[in-house]
């Protein structure tokens, strides 16, 4: 294998080809040779380490050439030394500006032609070494990068999984909800992808939004589980699950669970003022909250209970729209009203009726 370092020559008169040829091999290079300017930029492929280039040549001239060159990212670093018959000092100024990196006027000398050049050869290497450190460094950097977003996206799913897991808590306890949370999920991600949230907020709503009962852990069996119709006193007592879930979440600096805190505490808040537990008004109420209590109303109309039957979908979106701007923000409304499909598909992929 060659690994001699390569001087591209260029120049139309082949006597002049043929006698730097001669030099450039004795002085222990590759040489490669181009009659004009176009069979120089196509020499260019080869890599050359550095370029002699004869400002007079046909086709391209040696400007030219050396403007190609230096606006090639490729070959921009190559040195490209100016062979002038003359001290033409305006040309030299032009070619200058293009980036030529050095002079010689013909005829030069052989010893300050090969030190030029060996000069220029430990340029060329010096900034070939770092190209390839720098590749080196982006590829490590890319990989370093690559285990990074494996390692976030593997602790993602296992917060995932746990905040999944720690909403199921109030489905064991509330035997009728079934699949109740995943229902409420998906319909907040679609309510969420309707209104333009993007796929960071969607996200969000989606995993977070299946704690909004996390409280219900600290009711007691015999209102959580009543058959019957609760009295005034132990409705006082269910609602009481906002403030525990909202306790029982709160401190966390995951985002996901300080958003499924502000559910929890405002998804029975409603937009005429009458919810609770702070009697938040409007738009006052976190939209997290009113998009939730769209999905949670919905699913739970729609679904069995032990203290009532299951409404068909139709009735249960007619008990929506009749309360638009006194229970559900309007806009959130009609939003979800509008995603027939979606509701359908999800009723079906997480029906609580057994095969």
């Amino acid at each position: 294998m060659n690994n001699k370092p390569k001087i591209l020559i260029a120049d139309d008169m082949e006597d002049n080809l043929l006698m730097m040829k001669g030099m450039i091999e004795d002085f222990g290079y590759e040489a490669i040779l181009a009659v004009d300017g176009e069979e120089a930029l196509e020499k260019m492929k080869e890599n050359p380490d550095v370029v002699l280039l004869d400002i007079i040549m046909p086709k391209l001239n040696g400007l030219q050439v050396l403007k190609h060159i230096k606006e090639d990212g490729n070959a921009a670093y190559t040195p490209v030394v100016m062979l002038t018959a003359s001290d033409d000092t305006k040309t030299r100024v032009e070619a200058a500006k293009l980036g030529a990196d050095d002079f010689l006027t013909k005829p030069f000398d052989m010893f300050e032609l090969e030190g030029r050049i060996r000069n220029l050869v430990k340029v060329k290497a010096y900034y070939d070494n770092i190209k390839s450190f720098n590749s080196r460094l982006e590829s490590e950097v890319d990989l370093k990068t690559k285990e990074l977003r494996k390692a976030l996206f593997e602790i993602k799913l296992a917060n995932i999984d746990t905040i999944l897991r720690l909403s199921h808590l109030a489905e064991y306890r509330d035997t009728d909800t079934g699949k109740h949370n995943a229902r409420i999920s998906e319909y907040c991600a679609v309510i969420a992808k309707k209104i333009g949230m993007n796929e960071a907020e969607t996200e969000l709503i989606k995993y977070s939004s299946p704690m909004h009962d996390i409280g219900k852990v600290g009711i007691p069996d015999n209102i959580l589980l009543k058959p019957g119709k609760l009295t005034t006193e132990e409705f006082k007592i269910m609602k009481t699950h906002s403030d525990i879930g909202s306790k029982v979440l709160a401190g966390s600096d995951s985002e996901i669970l300080k958003t499924a805190e502000e559910i929890a505490e405002t998804h029975h808040e409603k937009f005429d003022g009458t919810g609770y537990p702070f009697c938040l008004k409007g738009k006052n109420i976190p939209l997290f909250g009113r998009i939730t209590a769209i999905a949670d109303v919905f699913d739970a109309l729609v679904s069995e209970r032990i203290y009532k039957p299951a409404l068909k979908k139709e009735e249960a979106l007619d008990i929506l729209e009749k309360g638009k701007g006194t229970h559900f923000d309007p806009e959130l409304a009609d939003a979800f009203l509008s995603c027939q499909e979606d509701i359908d598909r999800i009723l079906r992929m997480y029906s609580d009726k057994k095969e």
